[in-house]
């Protein structure tokens, strides 16, 4: 009988196989000194089974924690993907400037940059390599918390997604041009009286019947970039007495620069500066409502302007603007006159930014989204209240332009002064030449309204 010994026997040493007849195997197993060699097998073989078993179900746990894992990230970067939508637009974060410089790292904009760091902080070994790849062309040795990792470039973009007043830059319908000058199609069309719209007109006919020709009425407009630049110096004891001077500055000069942009799109002159939405002589088709009540906003002025409003596909891009110094007239006005109990301006609690970094309106207006901005002319005098539709207006920027903040010692190097500038390259202006005589009536209509002066 072959035994497997279990401990040392004379010469055999434990483990050993040893063939024995079987009264000695016998006595042999009964003291414990060795076992059956078909016994051990057998015994061999369930211990594989088990370790076989444990592993398949680790092996399986393991699996289904990576699917687990896999559709977390997944779900990550969807929501990542989608509220990074805004920062991927073309005109925020560009990392090149127009000659096309070399860059310390590969990230397209700031919405792959936060993909990429996301996916670090989730174990994505190609994001990090990214990102370690960054840090060594770089050669940061920066240790702030606020800018030890994010990219130089994308840090001083002045496009910025959001603002802390309301951004009627960003709502226009934006063209971009890598010249001075751009040639874009307004539309000429002043009359819907033959019910055309842009000159094209639909009729009805009969079988047989040919179709009534009709050709489109464009204008073309010629739109130039105007420069909107900054310049500031802070010296050293500047520094000593200001906490983080640099980066004050810096975001001082982008709020200016946003700010002196929005009050140009409405006031601008059209000479070496966008033509104002609320002039009348930059916007032909802008239409002035008689003022019912001096120094104040009423509730006639409103439905008047709404009744004068062009909005073919309704009112969703329409907004109130109005100066502060109107407010009180506004939040006093009744509906649906000065004896009735309702009022037409509704408040809108916490209005600060919402998630898609759209500021919220401070109020609405018969439903109308209502912004209150100092850039409009004080109440009496006109445009101190407006009802727009920015889409309507155009706006051009200059193609793969980085607008940043430049800083530099070397302007009055020997007086420890350090200099900032910071410029733009924009232009604005009406896209129709002129009202609209609508298909019945004849007061024109636009979409761009302000109330009068005094009278």
């Amino acid at each position: 009988m072959k035994l497997k010994l279990l401990e040392d026997l004379g010469n055999d040493k434990a483990g050993d196989v040893v063939d024995r007849d079987d009264e000695k195997a016998k006595k042999l197993i009964a003291a414990g000194i060795a076992k059956e060699l078909a016994e051990v097998d057998g015994e061999d073989d369930e211990d594989k089974d088990e370790e076989k078993a444990v592993k398949s179900l680790v092996k399986h746990i393991d699996n289904k924690l990576n699917e687990q894992k896999l559709q977390v990230d997944a779900t990550v970067e969807k929501s990542i993907n989608k509220h990074m939508a805004k920062l991927k637009e073309s005109g925020f974060g560009i990392s090149a400037d127009a000659k096309g410089a070399v860059k310390a790292h590969d990230f397209k904009n700031v919405g792959d940059f936060g993909l990429a760091v996301m996916k670090s902080a989730l174990g994505d070994v190609e994001a990090k390599g990214r990102i370690d790849s960054y840090h060594k062309k770089a050669a940061y040795t920066n240790t702030s918390d606020e800018s030890a990792l994010f990219p130089h470039d994308f840090s001083k973009t002045i496009w910025e997604p959001s603002t802390n007043y309301y951004d009627i830059v960003s709502q226009l319908t934006m063209w971009r041009t890598s010249q001075q000058t751009l040639d874009v199609a307004v539309l000429d069309d002043k009359t819907r009286a033959n019910g055309s719209i842009g000159g094209i007109t639909a009729s009805w006919t009969a079988e047989g019947i040919g179709v009534t020709e009709s050709k489109p009425v464009p204008a073309t407009k010629t739109m130039k970039l105007n420069k909107l630049a900054a310049f500031a110096r802070a010296t050293d004891e500047t520094g000593l007495t200001v906490y983080n001077v640099n980066q004050l500055i810096g975001g001082l000069m982008t709020k200016a620069i946003k700010y002196q942009l929005n009050a140009s799109v409405l006031n601008g002159t059209g000479t070496t500066n966008p033509k104002g939405m609320l002039i009348a002589a930059q916007n032909p088709a802008l239409i002035t409502v008689t003022r019912a009540t001096a120094n104040k906003v009423t509730l006639p002025d409103i439905t008047t302007m709404l009744s004068r409003v062009y909005a073919p596909e309704g009112l969703s891009d329409f907004v109130f603007l109005f100066h502060p110094s109107a407010l009180p007239s506004l939040l006093t006005m009744k509906f649906p006159n000065d004896s009735g109990t309702t009022p037409a301006m509704m408040p809108i609690g916490d209005s600060g930014y919402a998630a898609n970094f759209q500021y919220k309106p401070f109020a609405t207006i018969l439903g109308i989204p209502a912004y209150m901005c100092d850039y409009m002319a004080a109440v009496g005098f006109t445009s101190d209240f407006a009802l727009v539709n920015p889409k309507a207006y155009f706006g051009l920027q200059k193609e793969n332009d980085v607008s940043g903040v430049e800083e530099s010692i070397h302007l009055h190097f020997d007086k420890y002064i350090q200099s900032f500038r910071s410029r733009v390259f924009f232009d604005a202006g009406p896209s129709r030449t002129a009202p609209v005589t609508p298909y019945s009536g004849s007061s024109t209509l636009s979409e761009f309204l302000v109330l009068s002066t005094n009278t």
